[in-house]
C-alpha cells in the first residue's frame, strides 16, 4: 500500500487540491526511463486536454472545505475545529505547530477571550483552526492523531503514521461543536515568548528540544549546569545581557530557585555515532540538540577507536560479527563507556551478538511502525516523560525474559497500538520496549525516537542518556560521608581512630552547614594523610571530596 500516507509527494500534493500520483518503474534501465517519459508525457497531455474539468474538480475540493461538505464521511467524522492552547512553561512546540499551519497556507485564529467547552476552560490566546476552509483536508490530516489501518492492508510500503502534534509535544484538542468564541485571524509567524524570571540561579525545565539545545550552548560556554534528580536543569549564573538575550530569543521559561545539593554536573560528552547512514534521523536529532556527533565504522571499533569517547549509538544494521569486535565493545563498557542500542537491527545485535543483555528479542513484521502508548518507569532515561506516554516504533523489536530491574519502559497493556501498521500488534501488549543491560551503561532501546528527525518530543529520550552518561555527581557533605564508609568498607582506611575522625568531621559539615566546618575536614583529611592513615587511592577521593566542599561553600 504506497498511497497512503502524506509524507509521499503526490500524497501530500492532493491535499492541496492538486493532481498527484505515485510512479515508480519496475527496472533500472533505458526501458525504465523509457516508461517514465511515456507516463509523464501522457499525464501532461490527458492535462493539457481535460485543464477546464480538471480545475473544476480542483475547485469543487475547495468550495466543499469552505463549505464544511463531506459527500464521503457521516456527519460528525470530522471535528469541526482543532484547539491549540498555548503553555508559556512549554511554548516552542506549540509555536513551532502553528508556524508550520501557517506555511502550509492554513487559516489559524486565536481566541480573544476565556473560553469553556467540553468542561475545559481555554485561555485567552488559544489557537483555533477551524475545518471550514478550503484545504480543510490538509488542516486534518497535520493536525488529528492518526489511525490503525493493520486491517486495511496486507503490507506497507513505508511508514503509515504521522500524529504530528503528539510526536512534536503539543496539544491539538478537536471540538465537534461550532466555534462560539470571539476569534482574530494569525497572519504573522509567530515570534519568541522566552522569560527570565528574577535574578538567578534558574531551573530550566527538561521539556523541550530547546530546553537541551540552550543546555548544551550553556556548558560549551563554560556555564555550570547541574542536573537534578527530577532530571531539570540548574544553571549557575546570574541575570546578565547575554543570557536575557538568548532566552528572548527562544520559548524557555526560566524561574530563578535553588541549585539542588542532590544534582549532578553535566558536561559535554565526546558522541560516537556506528554505521551511520543518517537514514534513521538519530544524527539530524542529535546535531538539532547542540551536540557534537562523530561517525566511525566498525573498523574504528576493532582499532580501539571508541577510547576516545563517552558514548557510542548504534542505530542500524552492518555489524562485525568477529570475536574481536565484540572484545572492544566489552572493553569499552568495562572502562566506564556507555554503549546505547536504538531500533530493531542495533538491538537484536547487541542482546544476541554482542551479549549485552540476557533478555529474548522478538521482531513484528517487515515494516511495522506507528504511534504506540508506552508505561514509562521512573528513570534517569525517562525524565521529562509521563509514567503513562507515547513512543513510535519502526521495524518493530521488542523483549522477554527481563528483570524488572532492567525494564526502563514497556508498551501499555491494553490498546497500546495507536496509530500506523502492525499486524497482530496485540502479541507485545505490556512486553519491555526499553532495556538495561546486565552491564552498568547499556542501554537497548526498540523505539526509534530520532526517526526521520520527525517526532521532537521523544528526542529527549536521546538526551537523557546522554547526559546520564556524562554527568558527575556533586559533593555534599552527605555524599563525603558516604565516601567514608565506603572506604571503610574496601578496607582502605587503616585506624578506627582516623575512622572517627573522618566521620566526625564530616557529620560537622553536615549539622554547620558551613565553610568553616568545611575547612576543618579538609584540614583533617590532610593531616591523616601525612600520618599514613589510609591508601593513594583513599586519599585521592578524600581529597577531591574535601576540595569540592570547599568550593560548594566558598
Amino acid at each position: 500500500m504506497d498511497d497512503y500516507p502524506p509524507i509521499f509527494t503526490p500524497m501530500y500534493a492532493n491535499h492541496h487540491g492538486v493532481y498527484g500520483h505515485t510512479l515508480e518503474t519496475p527496472d533500472n534501465s533505458l526501458d525504465g526511463v523509457r516508461w517514465m517519459v511515456d507516463a509523464v508525457m501522457g499525464s501532461l497531455k490527458f492535462s493539457s486536454e481535460n485543464k477546464l474539468e480538471m480545475t473544476k474538480d480542483q475547485l469543487e475540493i475547495f468550495k466543499r472545505g469552505v463549505g464544511f461538505e463531506h459527500v464521503d464521511h457521516p456527519d460528525g467524522y470530522f471535528p469541526n475545529a482543532y484547539l491549540l492552547p498555548l503553555d508559556e512553561q512549554n511554548a516552542s512546540a506549540t509555536i513551532k505547530g502553528v508556524n508550520e499551519l501557517l506555511r502550509h497556507g492554513l487559516i489559524v485564529e486565536k481566541t480573544t477571550e476565556t473560553f469553556e467547552t467540553n468542561d475545559q476552560s481555554y485561555e485567552e490566546g488559544t489557537y483555533v483552526v477551524r475545518l471550514d476552509q478550503a484545504k480543510r483536508s490538509l488542516a486534518n490530516v497535520l493536525l488529528w492523531d492518526g489511525e490503525d489501518i493493520s486491517d486495511q492492508a496486507s503490507a506497507m510500503y513505508d511508514v503509515s503514521a504521522w500524529n504530528i502534534p503528539e510526536l512534536w509535544g503539543f496539544e491539538a484538542t478537536p471540538l465537534y461543536e461550532d466555534v462560539s468564541v470571539a476569534l482574530e485571524p494569525v497572519t504573522e509567524p509567530l515570534e519568541s515568548v522566552g522569560q527570565l524570571i528574577g535574578d538567578g540561579p534558574y531551573v530550566l525545565l527538561n521539556n523541550s528540544v530547546e530546553s537541551v539545545q540552550l543546555v548544551n550552548e550553556l556548558i560549551n560556554e563554560g556555564v555550570e549546569v547541574i542536573r537534578s534528580e527530577e532530571g531539570h536543569f540548574h544553571i549557575d549564573a546570574t541575570r546578565n545581557e547575554q543570557l536575557e538575550s538568548v532566552i528572548s530569543d527562544s520559548n524557555l521559561y526560566l524561574e530563578t530557585t535553588d541549585i539542588p545539593r542532590d544534582g549532578s554536573m553535566i558536561h559535554s560528552p565526546e558522541v560516537a555515532i556506528l554505521n551511520d547512514r543518517s537514514n534513521h534521523g538519530t544524527r539530524a536529532a542529535l546535531l538539532k540538540m547542540g551536540y557534537q556527533v562523530t561517525g566511525i565504522s566498525t573498523n574504528d571499533v576493532i582499532n580501539h577507536k571508541l577510547e576516545d569517547f563517552d558514548l557510542v549509538i548504534a542505530n542500524g544494521g552492518q555489524f562485525d560479527e568477529s570475536e574481536d569486535y565484540k572484545k572492544r565493545v566489552h572493553e569499552f563498557i568495562d572502562a566506564g563507556g556507555h554503549y546505547f542500542a536504538i531500533g530493531q537491527s542495533a538491538s537484536s545485535v547487541a542482546v544476541n551478538q554482542l551479549e549485552l543483555s540476557d533478555a529474548t528479542t522478538h521482531t513484528g513484521p517487515r515494516n511495522s511502525n506507528g504511534v504506540v502508548h508506552v508505561d514509562y518507569t521512573p528513570s534517569s532515561v525517562t525524565h521529562g516523560y509521563d509514567e503513562e506516554d507515547l513512543g513510535f516504533v519502526y521495524n518493530t523489536i521488542w523483549f522477554s525474559d527481563v528483570t524488572d530491574e532492567e525494564v526502563v519502559a514497556r508498551f501499555a497493556e491494553e490498546d497500546f497500538f495507536k496509530a500506523g501498521f502492525w499486524k497482530d500488534a496485540k502479541e507485545a501488549s505490556g512486553q519491555p520496549i526499553v532495556i538495561e543491560g546486565k552491564k552498568p551503561n547499556v542501554t537497548i532501546m526498540g523505539l526509534e525516537p530520532g526517526f526521520r528527525d520527525h517526532p521532537e518530543y521523544l528526542y529527549r529520550l536521546l538526551s537523557n542518556v546522554i547526559f546520564t552518561s556524562s554527568q558527575v555527581e556533586l559533593v555534599t557533605p552527605e555524599r563525603a560521608l558516604m565516601t567514608i564508609e565506603n572506604l571503610v568498607d574496601a578496607e582502605q582506611i587503616y585506624y578506627a581512630s582516623t575512622i572517627n575522625r573522618l566521620t566526625a568531621a564530616a557529620e560537622r559539615v553536615i549539622e554547620e552547614d558551613n565553610y568553616d566546618a568545611a575547612r576543618n575536614y579538609w584540614n583533617i583529611v590532610i593531616w591523616q594523610w601525612n600520618l599514613n592513615s589510609f591508601s593513594r587511592e583513599a586519599y585521592t577521593e578524600l581529597r577531591y571530596d574535601a576540595e569540592e566542599l570547599l568550593a560548594y561553600y566558598e
